[in-house]
């Protein structure tokens, strides 16, 4: 008798732990959009000169762990729609575009003691290789 219910009781940790894994990994991401502040940097005349910039992520499609999406950057005209492919293990992202290498983490949110759990977050970084410039922020699921 005892040894059947530590068995039970083991399965049913094993199944809670998976669970919960399974509850902070985002599963599917197509058709979400993520907006954020993002840093640029680049150097001009060897000077770094930094600005910022609204973006605006969207994932239109989705095929398992391979994505597709576009990058709106709002205040920079000379780069409109970035159209994206992407790769997702787990919660990293590798994100390529033409001119521009990007990655990503989604992470949820800052745990709260009461009410409904936050909107996920994602780090994302990138860099053109025509330009050298480099960019970093957090982007906010909408």
């Amino acid at each position: 008798m005892k040894r059947t219910a530590t068995i039970l009781g083991i399965g049913l940790l094993v199944l809670l732990m998976a669970g919960s894994a399974l509850a902070t990994n985002p599963s599917s991401l197509k058709d979400t959009t993520w907006t954020g502040l993002l840093t640029f940097i680049v150097s001009i005349d060897g000077k770094l000169v930094t600005s910022t910039d609204n973006a605006t992520l969207v994932f239109t499609g989705e095929d398992g762990d391979y994505l597709v999406g576009t990058i709106n950057f709002e205040d920079t005209p000379s780069v409109s729609d970035v159209t994206f492919t992407c790769i997702k293990e787990g919660r990293a992202l590798l994100m390529t575009a033409p001119d521009y290498l990007m990655s990503g983490f989604i992470f949820p949110g800052h745990p709260i003691k009461k009410g409904a759990r936050p909107p996920l977050h994602m780090a994302i970084q990138g860099r053109s290789v025509a330009n050298g410039t480099m960019f970093e922020g957090t982007l906010i699921r909408k």
